[in-house]
């Protein structure tokens, strides 16, 4: 049972067996709160005695996480960040989801979007390096993903150059790769776009930090049954929130809204990217 130092010294001091402990802490990892919960319920909170320590436990970071949040709190303090949001709604999507019995996930429809419309509106795969902004001929869409040791976001080059399932055969390589800790610099390197995906973890929304130096970054949630008008009529269909938050001084709205229309409408017709 993987449990913090705190979590094994209260254990130890109540009398509390961590085998029988249910963890709540990141990846099942049993906390202090756990033991004390498991404790009240065998003996009743009024005759468990919290034994004297620190209230907290103090986590080092990784050197990954420190560099991330550097470069995303300069990237916040001094860009000028806009965003714009779309809604897709998603019934043909699930129903290719569904014929793939779930092989393809979603994450690789989305970067398979997204690739296609950078080839449309290449404004927006781009890089700002000091006052000079490049266009990129090459797509490489970064991937931003949860592991035990932080938030990492692998890239995924030539994406535009990739089916659906080459996207997924490469994601599950990497997330792999990740949670093994065996990334490379390679793996990490040259993204011109990344997409932020908290749909599996049940958020309905949320605005993401764009990665400097890229210009943009696309943030989806989870897909959910909307109610929407359709011909006169208010019908529910499942719908998935897009929102683009767009470095200003890069890209101005007219350029960046027909990339967001157009992943909403390649997400909407996903048979164009098979």
């Amino acid at each position: 049972m993987v449990a913090t130092p705190l979590a094994r010294r209260a254990a130890r001091e109540m009398g509390v067996d961590l085998r029988a402990a249910q963890g709540s802490g990141p990846h099942g990892r049993v906390v202090y709160a756990d033991v004390l919960r498991s404790a009240q319920s065998r003996l009743g909170p009024e005759t468990v005695e919290q034994p004297v320590g620190p209230e907290y436990e103090v986590i080092a970071r990784t050197h990954i996480q420190v560099q991330t949040a550097a470069r995303l709190t300069g990237m916040w303090q001094t860009t000028p960040q806009f965003v714009l949001e779309s809604a897709a709604d998603m019934t043909e999507a699930i129903r290719w989801h569904e014929q793939t019995a779930g092989r393809m996930s979603y994450t690789a429809l989305l970067v398979r979007a997204i690739a296609v419309a950078l080839s449309r509106v290449p404004q927006v795969n781009s890089l700002l390096v000091g006052d000079e902004l490049r266009r990129y001929r090459a797509i490489h869409v970064g991937v931003a993903i949860a592991t035990g040791n932080g938030l990492i976001v692998p890239v995924i080059h030539h994406a535009d150059h990739l089916t659906v399932g080459d996207i997924q055969t490469r994601l599950d390589g990497l997330r792999e790769q990740a949670e093994a800790g065996r990334l490379q610099l390679a793996d990490l390197s040259g993204g011109t776009f990344t997409l932020s995906n908290l749909g599996m973890y049940g958020v309905d929304a949320f605005t993401a930090v764009i990665n400097p130096p890229q210009v943009a970054i696309l943030a989806c949630g989870r897909i959910m049954e909307t109610p929407v008008g359709h011909q006169g009529q208010v019908v529910i269909r499942p719908t998935l929130c897009l929102r683009l938050t767009v470095d200003h001084r890069a890209l101005d709205g007219a350029q960046a809204a027909p990339f967001l229309v157009d992943v909403k409408y390649l997400l909407e017709s996903p048979y164009w990217l098979l």
